[in-house]
């Protein structure tokens, strides 16, 4: 349940999100905050989350950053997908390598991802 709480949670943070423009730096920050009623289908958990992503001025790399906190254990997996709002989708590029216990910090280089089969 952990693992589909995350991998889909940042599937929607990446299309549910609130974008923010920081005019001086040309950075585009997308912000989520993650929650089971926002899976789907919505699971009922204590686990919450929040992921920032970061998308540098030359629109080349994207920063990530995320916490999350009342978990039944450690996280198993991680990974972004791609999907409709309120859709499943298949996975494009996947995080688990950077989870350190509760938190995920990642750069993630956009020319290298491609979609996984």
């Amino acid at each position: 349940m952990r693992k589909v709480l995350i991998s889909m949670s940042i599937c929607l943070a990446m299309f549910a999100t609130q974008l923010y423009a920081r005019h001086n730096t040309g950075e585009i920050m997308f912000t989520s905050i993650l929650k089971g009623n926002a899976e789907v289908p919505a699971v009922k958990t204590d686990a919450r989350g929040v992921v920032t992503f970061n998308l540098n001025s030359t629109m080349d790399t994207l920063f990530i950053n995320g916490t999350f906190a009342g978990l039944s254990g450690k996280i198993t997996g991680a990974h972004i997908h791609e999907a409709e709002i309120g859709s499943n989708g298949g996975v494009i590029v996947g995080l688990t390598s950077f989870i350190n216990k509760n938190q995920s910090d990642s750069k993630v280089c956009l020319r290298t991802i491609t979609k996984q089969n």
